[in-house]
């Protein structure tokens, strides 16, 4: 019998095939609600997930990809840290 995956894990793996997806996209795809997508993006962007929000052109959609921060991300997320007094 397989291991379930959480909600997270079945975002993120979705999200990790390189493609875009809208919320009601992953829905589909992972067989979750909206909301359980909404909420599982959200944690793994505080989880430290780089997950990037576009809105699609001509619409209200936002389309949601997984990606690799770029240089001045990673520089504002050292000077928060600083700021915070902890050390990098």
């Amino acid at each position: 019998m397989g291991t379930m995956k959480t909600q997270n894990e079945k975002v993120l793996g979705a999200l990790q095939t390189g493609d875009k997806f809208t919320v009601n996209a992953l829905a589909h795809r992972t067989r979750l609600t909206t909301d359980q997508v909404a909420k599982a993006i959200h944690n793994l962007k505080n989880s430290g997930y780089m997950v990037y929000s576009n809105r699609v052109k001509g619409s209200a959609k936002v389309e949601y990809r997984i990606g690799t921060p770029s240089r001045r991300v990673i520089s504002a997320g050292i000077a928060a840290l600083r700021a915070e007094g902890i050390s990098v």
